[in-house]
């Protein structure tokens, strides 16, 4: 007896998804390039193995660091490094993130398929500035190991501080401006808002540098020190964490155009394996239930 066919579609983990050249089941294998079997090349994927590449494309793009890093900013951009005793153990921890986000941008983010949906000039642009700061980390630390002059150190630190002002700064305008085109009416608003934090934290912290230099009255050059350095503090705070999030967000976006994009056709089942067109419309008839029998003659009683 012949089963009649289901109408329902047989789950995707059980349907074949046989090789060109041997026709071995790849159903374990969609991720690999050639087939365990045969060794010919698997020239299609399941939709399913497509996305969980892309996905680790958006991982592996290096923003996810470049986010992180954004915090190596804060003590530079507050003015702390100027702080007596702590600014050089300091310095020294935070050199790391500048570096580290120079790293992120030129090993993960410049040759990441996830940039081809980059608003213009963001990687550039981001590139450039972890440059600057880094290279204004290492002038610091060079100072502190002794091979600039020490007389240096006031004015390798003010570099310092006006880099991380100039990067944190320009990171949160590059996401404003993107967001913007995007469509979003608040977000825009908020990074606006950190750029313009970042500013002003650097200005303060710059300011309360010099107010030590020109201010003849120790007593109130050292109050006027100590509230810059608790509003350049609390501004840069603010202005970091508003970048941290902004990196954030563009990963997402581009994230989701790049798992938006190149979509592959899938039959009902989602299975990305071509099938050859029929040759002629009477092959798409729907086969029979059963064998067609002849027709039972019947004879007449006598």
């Amino acid at each position: 007896m012949i089963r009649p066919r289901s109408n329902h579609p047989e789950p995707r983990s059980l349907l074949p998804i046989p090789c060109e050249g041997c026709g071995y089941d790849l159903r374990g294998s969609t991720t690999f390039e050639r087939c365990p079997e045969c060794g010919a090349k698997i020239r299609a994927r399941s939709s399913s193995a497509l996305a969980g590449q892309r996905i680790d494309a958006v991982h592996q793009s290096g923003l996810t660091q470049l986010a992180a890093s954004q915090m190596g900013s804060f003590v530079p951009l507050a003015g702390f490094l100027l702080i007596q005793f702590i600014g050089p153990i300091l310095a020294i921890l935070t050199a790391f993130g500048p570096l580290y986000r120079l790293l992120a941008l030129q090993l993960r983010y410049r040759t990441s398929t996830i940039r081809r949906f980059e608003p213009s000039g963001f990687g550039t642009s981001l590139l450039t500035l972890a440059w600057l700061e880094s290279l204004a980390a290492l002038a610091v630390v060079a100072t502190l190991l002794g091979v600039i002059p020490a007389a240096a150190w006031p004015w390798t630190t003010l570099v310092y501080t006006m880099a991380a002002m100039l990067s944190v700064t320009t990171t949160n305008f590059f996401v404003a401006r993107a967001t913007a085109d995007w469509g979003s009416t608040i977000a825009p608003k908020v990074f606006f808002f950190g750029g313009m934090a970042a500013l002003l934290a650097g200005a303060i912290a710059i300011g309360g540098r010099l107010s030590l230099a020109l201010v003849t009255n120790q007593s109130a050059a050292a109050i006027g020190f100590i509230v810059a350095l608790v509003l350049a503090g609390i501004l840069a705070a603010i202005a970091v964490a508003i970048a941290r999030d902004g990196i954030a967000r563009v990963e997402s976006v581009l994230g989701n155009e790049l798992l938006e994009s190149e979509r592959i056709p899938t039959d009902h089942a989602g299975s990305s394996i071509r099938v050859s067109a029929p040759a002629h419309p009477a092959d798409l008839a729907p086969l029979p239930l059963e064998p067609e029998r002849p027709p039972i003659r019947r004879s007449d009683p006598a």
